[in-house]
Parts: structure tokens; C-alpha cells; sequence
């Protein structure tokens, strides 16, 4: 999905979805909790943030890639 100049992770996450696009919306909720925690709060990062974001690109890479191999045979 390409992104738009101007675009907010809500914005692409939105347009993911209306595509029809084989992504969970769980798994890309709790991927833009986890970034809207780490970019706007005001303590660390910690390494719960840390991993819950590696789980999170980790499930989304396993669906985007299932799609891909699905669509190629």
C-alpha cells in the first residue's frame, strides 16, 4: 500500500483495511499502540514496548507474506 504525503499510521492502517487487504486488524491496532506509546510518551521505551512491536511485525510479516505465496501458487 503506498503511502500519501501527509499520511498518519491511522491514515495507512485505514486504507490497508478498506483495501481488503489480508492484514489483521487486531495485529495493526496493537502495532500503532505500541508506536503511538513509544513516540508519545513522555518515559523510556522499555523492552515490553520492545518486544510487543517485534510480535506485532513478526505476525504482520507471516500474514503478508502467507498472501503473497497464496497468490503466487
Amino acid at each position: 500500500m503506498p503511502r500519501q504525503v501527509g499520511d498518519t499510521p491511522t491514515d495507512l492502517v485505514t486504507r490497508l483495511l478498506s483495501a481488503g487487504h489480508p492484514v489483521s486488524a487486531d495485529v495493526l491496532a496493537r502495532f500503532a499502540d505500541v508506536y503511538r506509546e513509544a513516540r508519545y510518551a513522555t518515559h523510556t521505551v522499555d523492552e515490553r514496548m520492545r518486544q510487543q512491536a517485534r510480535d506485532a511485525l513478526q505476525r504482520l510479516r507471516a500474514e503478508l507474506t502467507a498472501e503473497v505465496t497464496h497468490d503466487i501458487g
